[in-house]
C-alpha cells in the first residue's frame, strides 16, 4: 500500500512540475475596464507588450471564437508583470501550421495549452490594433 502512495505522489509532483504556468493577477485598470476585443484594450496591450522582452512572454490558449466569419484564438499573455488576453486572428493559418487542427476544431481540447514560439504580427488599421497569427513552434498540452 505504501508503494502505491509513493507512485501516486511522485506522479502528482511530476505533473505539477511539468506545467510552468505562473499564476498572474491583472493590475492594469484598462484591462479591467475594457474587453480584449475592444480598441482601448488592444492599444494598452500593444503598449505593454512593447515594454517586455519577447523571451519573457508566455502564451496559453484560452479559447477559440468565431465572429463575423473570422476565427480567433484568445490567448493568455503573461510575463514580467503583464497579465492580459490577446485576441489573435487565425482565419488564414497555413495548411502546414501546427495550429491548423486547433483552427479547424472547436478549440475546447486545447484550453490551457502553452504556445511555444508563438509569432504574430500587430497591424494598426484606422487607429485600431489587430493581432494576426504568423507561426507557432509547438503546442504543449
Amino acid at each position: 500500500m505504501r508503494k502505491t502512495y509513493t507512485i501516486v505522489f511522485s506522479s502528482l509532483v511530476l505533473l505539477v512540475q511539468s506545467c510552468d504556468r505562473q499564476q498572474c493577477k491583472n493590475t492594469d485598470a484598462v484591462f479591467d475596464q475594457f474587453k480584449p476585443i475592444q480598441k482601448e484594450y488592444k492599444a494598452e496591450l500593444v503598449k505593454k507588450i512593447s515594454m517586455v522582452e519577447r523571451e519573457k512572454l508566455t502564451y496559453w490558449i484560452s479559447e477559440r471564437i468565431v465572429d463575423d466569419g473570422r476565427t480567433y484564438m484568445v490567448v493568455d499573455v503573461q510575463g514580467d508583470g503583464l497579465c492580459a488576453k490577446a485576441v489573435i486572428d487565425i482565419t488564414y493559418v497555413p495548411q502546414t501550421s501546427s495550429l491548423k487542427s486547433f483552427q479547424e476544431s472547436t478549440g475546447k481540447g486545447y484550453s490551457g495549452a502553452k504556445l511555444d514560439g508563438l509569432k504574430y504580427s500587430i497591424n494598426n488599421m484606422d487607429g485600431e490594433y489587430n493581432f494576426f497569427f504568423v507561426n507557432v513552434d509547438r503546442i504543449v498540452d
